[in-house]
């Protein structure tokens, strides 16, 4: 595990890239990350991890939102809250990285700054209330389009990170074939909970390239 916390984060690192963002822990003593200590609501979004969790808060429009697939629809946070809130994510164990660079255009950024959201009630846990969650985000059709639109962004990240995920199976393959009697090193926390089957295939995958290797080097023996 290095400063930045477990190997994962090197992943999103590289996903970030794509978009020409990067990202640095909030307790770092960077300049930049001391300004975003001191004023969090001028900064654009935070990524949050906790063991194999993750959630982002992220500015659309003027407004905060805690984009958390625990809940039954997105937190909408005021200014005030903010600090409390991270304040607390840290309190509970949360790993907080702030993001930096130029977010790609949302059209929900637009909506809402026109429309600012209003939300009476913050939002249920999703395995709790799930038809009264959906029904209290559907009174507001703007904040839904728009959320609709920023949950499309983050499926485009879900590639991205897949992709990344491969990339980097590929190198921890590609060096176990130049050193075959060292193990298969993988990311600790590489894999989110939804994706162990993926990373299970993908280490049998490997294990069989490597005895497929074994074999052709014993029959050159032969």
């Amino acid at each position: 595990m290095d400063d930045t916390g477990f190997f994962s984060v090197q992943v999103l690192s590289r996903a970030l890239q794509v978009w020409g963002l990067d990202f640095a822990q909030l307790n770092s003593s960077e300049t930049r990350v001391v300004n975003a200590r001191d004023y969090p609501t001028i900064q654009k979004g935070y990524i949050c991890n906790f063991e194999q969790h993750w959630l982002t808060i992220r500015r659309i429009g003027n407004q905060w939102f805690n984009l958390n697939s625990l809940l039954a629809y997105p937190e909408l946070l005021s200014d005030t809250y903010l600090s409390e809130f991270i304040a607390q994510l840290q309190r509970e164990g949360y790993s907080i990285f702030v993001v930096f660079g130029e977010f790609p255009h949302c059209e929900a950024d637009d909506i809402l700054r026109m429309t600012p959201a209003v939300q009476a009630q913050p939002p249920p846990l999703i395995n709790e209330a799930p038809k009264r969650g959906q029904e209290t985000a559907s009174n507001d059709p703007d904040l839904q389009r728009a959320i609709g639109m920023s949950v499309g962004q983050d499926v485009d990240l879900q590639k991205v990170l897949q992709l990344s995920r491969e990339s980097v199976m590929a190198e921890a393959m590609e060096r176990q074939r130049k050193n075959p009697e060292a193990p298969l090193e993988l990311p600790f926390n590489f894999s989110q909970s939804d994706g162990d089957s993926d990373l299970d295939l993908a280490i049998k995958l490997s294990e069989a390239s490597f005895a497929q290797e074994v074999m052709k080097e014993q029959k050159g023996n032969l």
